[in-house]
């Protein structure tokens, strides 16, 4: 009890964190409306009525809109300035914003206000950003320059070090103008700032500093359209409209989700109506899922699928994936469409061997994908020094998968990689083990099978970062050309000019190689059919302004 004494006591109301099973008061209503076939409701008589599903018996102002929706587990944290969870993406970012964001809608339209309303380079290593004035976060704390840079200072000092720090490598510090203006210093120019900056979020400033970014991660408070009013570990976690928010109000009142790891039983959920929306569902069950009149939604995913290694740690250690004849050998060995067309169903588009995919800024129209031609593998590992093949490992997976058919597409490329004598034993582990492992410990000796983001800006530069010697991970070529197109993309404030250093930079990474590079991702959602207004997104975000039940 002691720990939640410090949460609460410092800024958050305590009556948000009980457990929504005690709301049995009357007149208090705990769902208006479930996703079972019959929905009950209760009147602030006391009244209950029972309805088809999605149906609404309560007067407009006694309504609430929730939603339940099923995710692959339980993210273990809700902060991404500590660490990136795939399944909490939805969550805190209704929780929690940023200084610009894009319109994934439109996302060729670049970073679009937020926190910031304006912005500008005031010289070469040097940005301005205007804040959004008359914001407060959820717990009365408010919202301007100081917020910021506190926010900001203490990102620099969480150990090890915060992955968005890859993000934004070229900053230096910050500084307060005045109440509502920020000041960006960098260490070298830095035309991507703004981009790099969408990806750090602002949580109340006293009281995380108060409780540190650990304690702050379970239990955040941010100025987003929903506040955090649950987090019943192993069960459910539970969002709730922000009455004051700046911006346009939530259509829904109150989302709930619930982790349930295995795809079969998140499945199961949807059809016993014990959920209204599903993430991650299995292209298997698509036909299924359609005849019952439930409504399958998807969408492409700003992600490419890799195997990575992390080149600078093999260079350094004499392993056999130090040599790029290794690495172009398995680019040829993969027979992708093959494993697209009868592992995956033929969800997932191949990228012309470039680490972001033709939706990005920055993608190079005239590079090809690899050939598949397994006696080229052969002869490329034989050239490398291993004519009887090579034993390279494990080859890493986060589980549950970050990828549908993960386990299944990863047995169907290792076993391409042995036709031609390249060998690796397939290893999963506990998902936040994983990414831990890959962006923090870099222990994932030497390959791995992940994704680089290029979301939410869909630009290009997020994939490619990683390949510059000094990244933040050690994925990096060790290649001085390719470390002088790239930094120069990053420095190049001319847009046709920076484009076309970036289409340079995934010339060089093709040719050299530098990962294995799969397909882009797709993703898919389920969804009862009273659930209005669900787009899904390239982002791997539920954007919930719009969505009804």
């Amino acid at each position: 009890m002691e720990q939640e004494k410090t949460l609460f006591e410092k800024g958050l109301d305590r009556r948000r964190f009980i457990k929504g099973a005690s709301l049995g008061a009357a007149g208090l209503i705990v769902s208006a409306c479930t996703p079972s076939t019959q929905a009950t409701s209760t009147t602030a008589a006391g009244a209950t009525t029972t309805s088809a599903a999605g149906a609404t018996t309560t007067t407009a102002a006694q309504r609430v809109q929730e939603l339940i929706m099923a995710i692959p587990g339980e993210p273990p944290t809700l902060f991404q300035n500590l660490e990136y969870q795939p399944q909490g993406y939805s969550v805190y970012d209704g929780v929690l914003e940023y200084l610009v964001k894009s319109d994934v809608n439109n996302p060729e339209l670049g970073p679009q206000p937020q926190l910031a309303t304006e912005w500008t380079s005031v010289s070469d290593t040097q940005w301005e950003f205007t804040l959004r004035q008359g914001v407060k976060f959820h717990n009365g704390e408010d919202w301007n320059a100081e917020a910021a840079k506190a926010n900001l200072d203490l990102l620099l000092t969480i150990e090890p070090p915060s992955p968005v720090m890859f993000r934004i490598q070229p900053y230096d510090s910050c500084e307060v103008k005045d109440e509502y203006t920020l000041v960006v210093n960098t260490k070298e120019p830095w035309a991507m700032a703004p981009v790099g900056l969408s990806e750090v979020q602002f949580g109340a400033p006293a009281y995380l500093q108060d409780v540190g970014t650990q304690e702050f991660a379970q239990a955040p408070i941010g100025t987003g359209a929903f506040s955090l009013s649950e987090w019943d570990k192993g069960t459910q976690i539970v969002m709730e409209r922000n009455g004051d928010y700046w911006g346009d109000q939530a259509t829904l009142d109150r989302v709930i989700f619930r982790g349930i790891p295995d795809a079969a039983t998140r499945f199961a959920a949807l059809q016993a109506g014990e959920v209204h929306l599903i993430e991650d569902l299995e292209p298997a069950d698509i036909g299924s899922m359609q005849s019952q009149g439930l409504v399958v939604a998807d969408s492409p995913v700003a992600q490419s699928i890799i195997m990575s290694p992390y080149i600078i740690d093999a260079v350094a250690d004499g392993h056999p994936t130090a040599d790029p004849r290794v690495r172009l050998a398995m680019n040829h060995a993969i027979d992708r469409q093959t494993i697209i067309d009868t592992v995956l169903g033929g969800y997932g588009q191949l990228m012309r061997g470039q680490v972001s995919g033709s939706d990005s800024f920055g993608w190079n129209p005239n590079l090809s994908d690899y050939e598949y031609n397994p006696q080229l593998a052969r002869d490329l590992l034989a050239e490398a020094g291993f004519p009887n093949g090579v034993d390279l490992g494990d080859l890493f997976m986060g589980a549950p998968g970050e990828f549908f058919q993960q386990s299944d597409f990863a047995e169907a490329v290792i076993a391409q990689l042995a036709e031609v004598g390249i060998l690796f034993q397939q290893n999963e582990i506990e998902y936040s083990t994983f990414l831990r492992m890959a962006l923090q410990d870099y222990s994932l000796k030497y390959w791995h099978i992940g994704g680089w983001q290029y979301y939410p800006v869909m630009d290009s530069a997020f994939a490619l970062m990683w390949y510059d010697t000094d990244a933040f991970l050690r994925g990096g070529l060790g290649d001085p050309s390719y470390d002088e197109v790239w930094r120069a993309s990053n420095r190049e404030f001319d847009i046709e000019a920076r484009q076309a250093q970036l289409q340079e930079a995934h010339r060089i990474i093709h040719d050299t190689p530098g990962p294995v590079i799969l397909w882009q991702h797709h993703k898919f959602y389920g969804h009862h059919p009273d659930v209005k207004g669900f787009v899904p997104t390239p982002d791997e975000r539920v954007h919930w302004q719009g969505v009804t039940v």
